[in-house]
């Protein structure tokens, strides 16, 4: 027989040879599978739909009985193998004082008592407890202990047991310095959406782990069927919760045991590596590397998701041993990757249970765990794809103010995906726009984006991934750079000011292309722009500080429609809202005195004025609350402290410190929520820090831009 199955693995891996052609890098290929195409990352192996030299060992997930007991998660279930020495742990630690020969009489005793209706599973010698802590309840009254002992007693060994669950479980951590692949397309399940195809594979080593007696090395056709009938129970969880825009269905299939070398060495790299199990199973299977990087399971997962059109492919890796269960899907290939062992052990053996399948599975698509240990509340998660990974944190973590339980967390207990985890595997909606996040061309909604204008190039990042998603020229080395809603479409547009000629150029759609020119203004004016008359369109303005005058142009026709004698030199200038009417005013800082000068309605007049800042301090202004009336700030470079006035009544609503002397400051809507956050850029090092929420705690941070740059935010698509 075995050699009958080293003789079809052998035929399977030359037919695989024979139909797999590589795609070098600069070759984009495209593949027809049944009706549907795959471009690209999608097409790594040549594949049709009649092409399967693995029908005959890899099968499809056995249908459900109809008549089984449905699975309903509930007690905290163990499998006490040798009572005694169960009784004689507890009688250590509870300090009971019970003596070697008292601890054999009472489970001699008990055997023949509460203890035989648990002996349920013909196949192992052990009690199977479905709950622990009424178990105890039940046992230290057998055996005399007052209630109040037994209550310590039942308390205590369920939270040791719910410890040990929790850190069965624990997620597989990238090494420090290691990248996460968390774009969509470097891993083969980003998200819960679509199609999931799920390639089950029962490992066995050749030099198994040590059991307790009774209990098999290898996989035996009973356990191999329990572990189908419970993983597609927690999957289907998944699938039985999905918003009907994900669209979720299930493709489960099973393969042969496998059989590696060497002995299972448990959740790490020595597993993950390009040399480890993980990879030598599916080698073992007839596949090969085809790109040289030693990761088989990569193109196992590319063959896969062709051959069967799915939107993702996950592969699970079931262990006949006690090694625990992860995720490996952020630092380790494209393939995201599972284990589960069929036990869990904390001195006694507990089963892996159908809520363990779905908790690694739902850390497979994004989520983070919701207990202490691994994550903590607020933490933005590291298996999540963007823009999920930059949109949300954990909110139902035990450690937050509020939580409800969740298969993140005693999943044992429930098979619940709490509204947090959903929104980390792509099951939320940020910009509340009815289409899902990873389905939605703007998920951020009216989220503003970055950009840094450098010798006359513009370069910008739409979705905050760090990337230069729009270049072009429009200026050059000389010219002010400036951002306007030029034509009124609800997006951002470039524009310059040549001070040398006094010449505009605007671009209304990003493209490098001159829309409009004019000569308006002259040396050593000041720019600005605003919606001067509420229109959703800008205009712009240039101040003279020589002689303190104001000319506007509201519609970039060149043409003088207002102007105004309002300041002199040494003043700032900058607009806003001032009334939350949807028309800007303007406003005037003397740092030498530290006074403002409001004029809400561009008639010359002071409408509000007071003292706020002073010489040094740099000036910005922001809906810090999201009410559509625009406040200030200041920004004191000699200490790194911002102050904010909510409200122009000249009071301090919130300061703290948050960047330093070298830093530039802006403003900007960074989430989508509608109300202002700060960040800072540092030229030195072209890292962006964004505050959120003004809580001057950095909520994300990358580098885009150089020193010599000029920062720019906008709403570019």
């Amino acid at each position: 027989m075995k050699k009958m199955r080293n003789f079809v693995i052998l035929l399977g891996f030359i037919m695989l040879l024979m139909i797999i052609v590589p795609a070098t890098a600069a070759e984009i290929k495209t593949i027809n599978v049944g009706t549907t195409v795959f471009v690209g990352e999608r097409a790594a192996l040549n594949v049709t739909a009649s092409e399967n030299p693995y029908k005959e060992i890899r099968k499809p997930f056995p249908p459900s009985d109809p008549n089984a007991t449905p699975y309903v998660p509930g007690g905290n279930q163990i499998s006490i193998s040798d009572f005694p020495r169960f009784l004689a742990k507890w009688n250590d630690k509870m300090h009971w004082g019970f003596s070697p020969e008292q601890i054999e009489n009472y489970s001699r005793k008990l055997e023949d008592g509460v203890l035989k209706k648990y002996k349920t599973n013909p196949n192992y010698p052990s009690l199977e407890v479905p709950d622990l802590k009424p178990f105890c309840l039940e046992v230290g009254d057998a055996i005399g202990l007052s209630k109040k002992q037994s209550e310590v007693f039942a308390i205590a060994a369920d939270e040791e047991l719910i410890k040990d669950k929790i850190e069965f479980n624990k997620p597989l951590l990238p090494e420090p310095g290691a990248k996460a692949l968390t774009e969509p397309g470097t891993q083969s399940a980003p998200f819960a959406y679509g199609n999931v195809d799920y390639e089950c594979i029962f490992v066995n080593f050749t030099i198994p782990r040590p059991v307790k007696p009774g209990y098999q090395f290898s996989w035996t056709a009973a356990d191999r069927s329990d572990v189908m009938n419970d993983f597609a129970i927690g999957t289907q969880a998944i699938s039985n919760q999905a918003p009907q825009q994900a669209s979720m269905s299930n493709l489960r299939y099973y393969w042969p045991v496998v059989t590696v070398d060497g002995i299972n060495p448990g959740r790490g790299e020595e597993s993950t590596s390009p040399n480890g199990w993980m990879e030598n199973a599916i080698r073992n299977l007839g596949f090969e590397d085809l790109n040289g990087d030693r990761r088989v399971s990569d193109e196992f997962a590319r063959y896969w998701k062709a051959y069967e059109g799915a939107d993702s492919v996950v592969i699970v890796y079931f262990t006949h041993d006690a090694m625990g269960a992860y995720a490996a899907g952020a630092s380790w290939g494209y393939a995201d990757k599972a284990v589960v062992s069929y036990w869990g052990y904390n001195g006694e053996f507990f089963d892996a249970v159908p809520g363990s399948y779905e908790h690694e599975t739902v850390h497979i698509f994004g989520a983070l765990d919701e207990t202490l240990g691994s994550s903590t509340c607020g933490e933005y998660s590291i298996f999540a794809v963007s823009p999920m990974k930059e949109m949300y944190k954990n909110t139902n973590h035990e450690n937050c103010a509020e939580w409800t339980n969740s298969v993140m967390r005693y999943y044992w207990l429930t098979n619940i995906i709490s509204s947090s985890s959903k929104k980390f595997i792509g099951w939320g909606d940020y910009d509340n726009d009815g289409i899902l996040d990873p389905l939605d061309n703007t998920p951020w909604g009216n989220r503003e984006k970055i950009g840094v204008f450098r010798n006359g190039v513009w370069n910008l990042d739409y979705n905050f991934d760090q990337a230069v998603e729009n270049s072009f020229n429009l200026g050059t080395t000389q010219d002010i750079s400036i951002v306007g809603d030029w034509n009124g479409d609800g997006f951002s547009d470039a524009g310059i000011f040549r001070p040398s000629t006094g010449w505009w150029y605007f671009d209304y759609n990003l493209d490098g292309i001159v829309d409009k020119s004019f000569r308006y203004g002259g040396v050593g004016d000041q720019i600005i722009q605003g919606d001067w008359q509420g229109t959703g369109r800008d205009g712009i303005a240039i101040f003279r500080p020589a002689s303190g005058y104001w000319y506007f142009d509201y519609n970039l026709d060149g043409i003088i429609d207002n102007s105004f004698r309002y300041g002199g030199v040494g003043d700032q200038i900058i607009q806003g809202d001032w009334q939350g009417t949807g028309r800007d005013g303007i406003a005037i800082f003397r740092p030498a005195s530290g006074y403002w000068y409001f004029d809400y309605n561009l008639d010359g007049i002071v409408d509000k004025s007071f003292r706020y800042g002073g010489v040094g301090d740099q000036i910005i202004q922001g809906d810090w609350q999201g009410t559509g009336r625009d406040g200030i700030a200041i920004f004191r470079l000699a200490s790194g402290y911002w102050y904010f006035d909510y409200n122009l009544d000249g009071v301090i609503d919130k300061s703290f410190r948050y960047g330093g002397s070298t830093d530039q400051i802006i403003k900007g809507d960074w989430d989508g929520n509608g109300s202002d956050g700060i960040a800072i850029f540092r030229p030195s090092t072209g890292y962006w820090y964004f505050d959120y929420n003004l809580d001057s705690v950095v909520d994300y941070s990358f580098r885009f831009g150089t020193n010599g740059d000029t920062p720019k935010v906008g709403k570019w698509v």
